[in-house]
């Protein structure tokens, strides 16, 4: 137990203020026994009182009965310790924040990355070793990874500005990123956007006028169909409705 105390002078008047920081007594059934253990130990340590050096505002003094355990020192100290650990959650928050947004951009490049490198690995063992029996869906993997249009992939990464060039995205997937991250949610347009690109790209493929018309007529018949009528296109409950007819015209498989 410690008590402390403390001066304040203004102009002709004073203050003196005194504060219990902290007593324990022995848990005793008679409450009033506990209350005189506690005057008692409080006076004997009243008797110990003296000034101390402490860092105090103008015409302050601080009291203590041991040295260096005055309340506004103790306050000082305190306040310290939480000031240094709030920076450190601070700091902690921050960095967990970072890395979390960062998983998340990253995360949808994994199975890419992972297909690529596996590809590089079996082409090599193609050339000296011979042919394994994993190797060719891994290359045709790899291939596809590498080569063809990945409309989710790419959104990400234009969205998080890791790529930007917007009127590449357009050339290729025949709508602004912007404009194709609403239709996401529609496997027939994600599949006609990925063909439409991967076809844009290889010179041994071709995207010809009639399917770019279907796209086209499939792109503005979900700006206008009703809530319902989304909602069957997207289940894929119906198959001989006008937009499924408009997907399969664009030889696709999604």
């Amino acid at each position: 137990m410690y008590l402390t105390a403390g001066m304040e002078m203004t102009g002709w008047v004073s203050f003196m203020v005194t504060r219990l920081v902290y007593t324990e007594v022995d848990e005793s059934a008679d409450h009033r026994r506990e209350l005189f253990r506690v005057k008692r130990f409080l006076t004997t340590e009243a008797r110990s009182i003296s000034r101390m050096r402490a860092r105090t505002s103008a015409n302050q003094t601080a009291y203590a009965n041991k040295p260096g355990r005055s309340l506004l020192r103790s306050i000082q100290e305190m306040k310290n310790d939480i000031l240094e650990l709030r920076n450190k959650v601070d700091n902690q928050e921050y960095g967990t924040k970072a890395l979390t947004e960062e998983l998340v951009i990253l995360r949808p490049l994994k199975d890419t990355a992972v297909d690529i490198r596996r590809r590089f690995f079996a082409t090599y063992r193609r050339r000296e070793h011979g042919m394994e029996d994993e190797d060719p869906p891994t290359i045709n993997s790899g291939n596809l990874r590498a080569h063809a249009g990945d409309v989710c992939l790419d959104i990400c990464l234009f969205k998080n500005h890791l790529i930007e060039c917007d009127v590449t995205f357009s050339t290729l997937y025949g709508l602004s990123w912007l404009e194709a991250e609403p239709l996401l949610g529609y496997k027939q347009l994600v599949c006609a956007m990925n063909a439409r690109a991967t076809a844009i790209t290889n010179s041994r493929l071709w995207w010809n006028p009639e399917q770019e018309v279907a796209f086209r007529a499939l792109v503005l018949w979900i700006g206008n169909a009703t809530a319902d009528e989304l909602e069957k296109f997207k289940e894929d409950i119906d198959k001989d409705t006008y937009p499924q007819r408009l997907f399969e015209s664009m030889d696709c498989v999604p």
